[in-house]
């Protein structure tokens, strides 16, 4: 570690992180994995102890953070890629039993989980998690330009799967 950056103290650091964002990072895994809230909260423990043992590599609480965004993008499309249904949620669960159905109706849910992961990632941390581009890219480990390409097409699956439904009232 270079001499000019500042001493910080990991434990206290991430435990930090953790009170401030450990509830928003649960939330975006649940909508990364398709609401399933169990997986989403595995996820986000699993990223924090990743970030916990490359803290003597982290300069700061910063840099700590965006390692644990794209640690927690990267983990949640491992398990949604392994898993025998990628982004539907597990049998028996209702809406109230995951931290993203006061967001994400049942019609949204369905159309974010027939999107493509990458598609899906890129929308959810730009419309739910209100993260700036470049942050979204770092998560994802993209340029900016290919960001761009996955929430217009995404935003385009979106419509479409929308516009049969339009004018119909439940």
């Amino acid at each position: 570690m270079p001499d000019s950056w500042p001493a910080w103290d990991a434990d206290r650091g991430v435990a930090a992180i953790y009170q401030a964002h450990y509830r928003s990072l649960a939330r975006i895994a649940a909508l990364l994995l398709g609401g399933d809230a169990a997986v989403a909260e595995e996820v986000v423990q699993d990223a924090f102890v990743s970030v916990y043992r490359a803290s003597p590599r982290l300069r700061d609480a910063d840099e700590a953070l965006g390692y644990l965004r794209q640690a927690v993008v990267n983990m949640a499309r491992v398990r949604s890629a392994v898993s025998s249904d990628p982004v539907g949620p597990p049998p028996g669960r209702t809406a109230a039993a995951h931290p993203a159905h006061d967001i994400a109706g049942s019609l949204l849910m369905a159309a974010l989980r027939g999107l493509p992961a990458r598609q899906r990632e890129a929308l959810v941390l730009k419309y739910y998690a209100d993260w700036p581009d470049s942050q979204i890219a770092a998560a994802m480990g993209i340029r900016r330009r290919a960001l761009c390409a996955y929430l217009q097409r995404g935003m385009s699956t979106l419509q479409a799967f929308a516009a049969p439904n339009r004018g119909r009232h439940p």
